[in-house]
């Protein structure tokens, strides 16, 4: 019976209020709300910051210790010829790092998403799922990472 009262106090409460005047006025819409390349969750500056980071980190790594970026990653010994090749393949994402920051950002955006594509499919997911080599637990983390580079480049296109 309480319920029942309560009910019907706030039904006939809703009934006799004035109407807001929002439900019959007409919203336009801002041109401040609207999505304009860089709607993701980085700004296209960011996101060519975030890919010049990453390249410049992995580059780093693979310059200065080349055995372990093969230790860490696959159930695998590293023999000198594999370093050599390791190593020199710092010298091609340290430049990308590097130039990306010189060149307009519109340009950074599309370059540095395509080449995170690019790095993604030739490097941790061909090592996973192509080419099914033995990795370690830990190779998990650039097989992410360069699905989340490449989603957060397209959205900030």
């Amino acid at each position: 019976m309480k319920i029942s009262c309560l009910a019907l106090l706030v039904a006939s409460a809703a009934a006799l209020s004035p109407s807001s005047k929002l439900s019959t006025s007409r919203v336009v819409p801002s041109n401040a709300l609207k999505l304009r390349g860089g709607g993701g969750p980085l700004s296209a500056e960011n996101y060519v910051k975030v890919s010049q980071a990453v390249g410049g980190l992995y580059g780093l790594q693979l310059l200065l210790v080349p055995s372990m970026m093969v230790t860490m990653h696959f159930n695998e010994e590293t023999t000198s010829m594999l370093d050599f090749w390791v190593r020199g393949s710092a010298v091609p994402l340290l430049g990308f790092s590097y130039l990306l920051g010189k060149i307009d950002v519109a340009d950074a955006v599309k370059v540095a998403t395509a080449f995170n594509l690019a790095i993604g499919c030739i490097y941790p997911w061909n090592a996973a799922f192509i080419s099914k080599l033995d990795t370690k637990p830990f190779h998990r983390v650039p097989e992410v990472l360069f699905v989340v580079l490449t989603a957060l480049g397209a959205l900030a296109l």
